[in-house]
């Protein structure tokens, strides 16, 4: 079964998690793919593996707070898009 991945928004940042099975190269090469499809369609995805989460969530939520600073220093805000014009 093959999956699309058809985006929302492409500004989105996507966060995330990897557990145990990426210790073994096969998910790793199927997530450095999707990762690929993602970037094409203007995503960024932030990883983060399950020790990081669980042993060191201060750092996780600095470095997603950094990404969100970044993003509204180049994004305006609030965002015009979907604004109706007269």
């Amino acid at each position: 079964m093959t999956r699309k991945i058809i985006p929302y928004n492409p500004k989105l940042k996507i966060i995330e998690l990897d557990g145990y099975s990426h210790n073994f190269e096969e998910v790793v090469l199927k997530d450095e793919e999707k990762e690929k499809t993602l970037n094409s369609f203007g995503l960024t995805v932030i990883r983060f593996d399950d020790n990081e989460v669980m042993n060191d969530i201060h750092n996780v939520l600095r470095t997603i707070e950094g990404y969100i600073g970044e993003f509204e220093k180049t994004h305006p805000y609030p965002s015009q898009e979907g604004k109706l014009l007269n």
